[in-house]
């Protein structure tokens, strides 16, 4: 299992920013290779994405792989919490992210992200997934801003 985490400034109300978050349908916007996107009720959203990984890879075939994960959104004062849990090359990955926002002209938005994926993680090692993971994470929060200036 890894745990990744950050944090971001911007110039745009915090109430935006959570606004922005918990609308999957515009969240998923930043979302890297999105192929499809599906809203299943109000909290929840499925995906199907791929996972570019770094050419230092051997095996070709795990340098780009699809996941299909079902992930729920849930909210608490200016918290939110996405969990998620999908398969990706036969194998089950579950998602869990926590996003706080503060501020109020401005905002911080802070994420903590883990993440369980099983026997990739053994094939690719722990270095590599995490860094995989804090791409994709960073690539998520950058997103935001580009978005809501829209």
């Amino acid at each position: 299992m890894i745990s990744v985490k950050g944090s971001a400034d911007f110039s745009i109300p915090s109430i935006r920013i959570l606004a922005f978050i918990r609308d999957p349908s515009r969240f998923a916007g930043c979302i890297p290779n999105l192929e499809k996107f599906e809203i299943k009720d109000e909290n929840k959203f499925e995906a199907l994405f791929k996972l570019e990984l770094p050419s230092s890879i051997a095996v070709s075939y795990l340098r780009n792989i699809t996941v299909k994960m079902n992930f729920e959104l849930l909210e608490m004062q200016h918290q939110i919490f996405l969990k998620g849990e999908g398969r990706s090359a036969g194998v089950k990955i579950t998602v869990s992210i926590t996003m706080s926002v503060s501020g109020d002209a401005s905002s911080h938005l802070k994420w903590v992200a883990t993440l369980d994926a099983g026997l990739i993680e053994k094939l690719l090692g722990k270095t590599r997934l995490e860094t995989v993971a804090t791409t994709i994470s960073t690539q998520i929060v950058n997103c935001i801003p580009s978005k809501l200036a829209a």
